[in-house]
């Protein structure tokens, strides 16, 4: 009746538990060993860094994936963001498991973590069962980093300029029947006063198979 899964974005990581109200103190027992006690154990994580490896390469092969991925690396050359695919793939064999303990302990800390819960719970039952977590504490900053926020994401990443000119990445393959486009714009961050409405502009054209862009095109007109 419990289920744990984890997965990690671009800007954050995240676990989810899930359970029957009986049995939430049960799940904060597993979700607490999760997160006091990584292993990271050197088995295996070179399984897991094989399998990355794997589907990476297996994505290669898909032109949906691989014309995303080129667009991606396009648009935020020399940034992380532009760090997929491909331009990956190299670097997964050299991380280490110290790599994973320090990350661990330089991220996975009280001041960074954000808490959702939704369904039939006892707020003063899951308070106690956070307050019980024991995570790492903050590392102490070093002379260059002390006047850095530990949870600002520009802390220690290059700011994206906007490219000088209009890219464009084409790759032929002769053996598809079928061709796949992809395009993108930078846009302004979070902070900016358009962000409604790009989110709005979104849900429109993006939003996968409910989108008013997709039910035009394929429902409506049955194009592909």
């Amino acid at each position: 009746g419990m289920a744990i899964s984890a997965s990690a974005d671009q800007d954050y990581v995240e676990i989810t538990g899930t359970a029957t109200k009986d049995d939430l103190g049960e799940l904060f027992i597993l979700l607490a060993d999760v997160l006091e006690r990584p292993a990271f154990d050197p088995a295996l994580l070179a399984r897991e860094k094989g399998l990355l490896v794997q589907a990476l390469r297996s994505n290669q092969d898909t032109p949906s994936y691989y014309s995303v991925e080129r667009m991606t690396q396009a648009m935020f050359e020399g940034h992380p963001y532009g760090m997929v695919g491909s331009r990956l793939i190299p670097h997964i064999p050299a991380v280490q498991r110290q790599d994973l303990l320090a990350y661990y302990r330089r991220w996975l800390q009280p001041a960074n973590l954000v808490v959702s819960v939704a369904g039939n719970y006892d707020p003063a039952e899951l308070k106690g069962y956070l307050e019980s977590l024991s995570l790492p504490a903050a590392p102490k900053p070093s002379p260059a980093t002390a006047k850095r926020k530990l949870g600002d994401p520009l802390a220690s990443l290059p700011k994206q300029s906007p490219p000088v000119a209009r890219k464009t990445v084409e790759v032929a393959q002769p053996k598809q029947a079928a061709t796949w486009v992809a395009q993108g714009w930078l846009v302004p961050g979070t902070g900016s006063p358009d962000y409604q409405a790009l989110k709005v502009l979104d849900s429109l054209l993006g939003a996968g198979m409910s989108s008013r862009l997709f039910t035009e095109l394929r429902e409506k007109r049955g194009l592909a």
